[in-house]
């Protein structure tokens, strides 16, 4: 979610070129934020953590799809609506909660170099591409949830009486 808000003054002016209004991109990506997370959190809490991820890399999936194959303007609100739910189930089920990282033996520290990273690499490609630039930022992210989710459910082992 921050590669994505630090190009947020960009996104105004790119919505404007396609006559998108900012506020109604705006309006429609923070209501992807928080319409699932209140029609579902008594019912999200309650999924497993690889139930949480799968759903949150076929949205990111769904995203990068919208990027790829969707035309003016679609591409660009099916990235909006696809990323925001995402978060929104992410956040709704403290996916990356600190408690949560704790039981699982995580470093926080880990967690934000990464962030730090992807805010830097998609800085350098939104100043060097522009729109396209952060297409392609979203497309790889889109496309790398489900690779990461795989990798992440593959090495993981159920524990006795565990379910997924």
């Amino acid at each position: 979610m921050l590669p994505m808000m630090a190009a947020l003054p960009m996104m105004v002016a790119w919505c404007r070129a396609e006559a998108l209004a900012p506020q109604a991109m705006v309006l429609l990506h923070l209501g992807a934020m928080f319409v699932p997370a209140l029609l579902l959190r008594r019912v999200v809490v309650r999924w497993p953590p690889a139930a949480m991820s799968l759903v949150c890399a076929a949205l990111l999936a769904a995203g990068a799809a919208a990027v790829v194959w969707g035309r003016t303007p679609f591409d660009t609100l099916g990235v909006a609506l696809a990323q925001g739910a995402a978060w929104s189930v992410a956040w709704t089920g403290q996916l990356w909660s600190p408690e949560r990282r704790g039981r699982q033996g995580a470093s926080p520290v880990r967690a934000s170099i990464g962030c730090a990273m992807l805010t830097l690499a998609a800085g350098v490609a939104v100043d060097r591409f522009g729109p396209a630039g952060l297409a392609g930022i979203q497309a790889t992210l889109g496309l790398a949830a489900p690779l990461a989710w795989a990798c992440g459910v593959a090495g993981r082992q159920p524990r006795a009486g565990q379910s997924w």
